[in-house]
């Protein structure tokens, strides 16, 4: 994202080629990248065979970058879910003992959840 947003100009030319050297991995995995970027409305791409593609930055990209990016995105996330947590296990104590269970069981997934999360980080 920060390489997309350092471009001179917000549509630019990308070469392929560049990839191995500047990010050490095979051109295919950019276009499954900007694939995904495209996919989110973050960007814009025009494919040119063998050698590169067109990428049209959009102001989503810039909004996503400026209020923390990706990370911002997964601690936003991630504090949610704690507070569901909170919230659940708040309302078990509230709850008839034929219901606690099933607020347990949803407290036992946001937390799975949560750990789910720690994995990709």
């Amino acid at each position: 994202m920060t390489d997309l947003l350092s471009a001179d100009f917000p549509s630019f030319t990308y070469q392929y080629k560049d990839s191995q050297e500047d990010y050490g991995f095979h051109p295919q995995y950019v276009t499954l990248i900007l694939n995904q970027f495209r996919e989110m409305g973050l960007i814009q791409v025009t494919y040119f065979t063998g050698y590169g593609a067109r990428i049209n930055v959009q102001a989503k990209a810039m909004d996503l970058y400026r209020h923390g990016g990706f990370i911002a995105e997964e601690e936003i996330l991630k504090g949610n879910i704690e507070k569901l947590g909170l919230e659940l296990d708040t309302l078990s104590k509230q709850l008839t003992p034929n219901h606690i269970e099933q607020a347990s069981h949803l407290s036992q997934i946001a937390a799975a959840i949560m750990q789910g999360l720690t994995l990709f980080q």
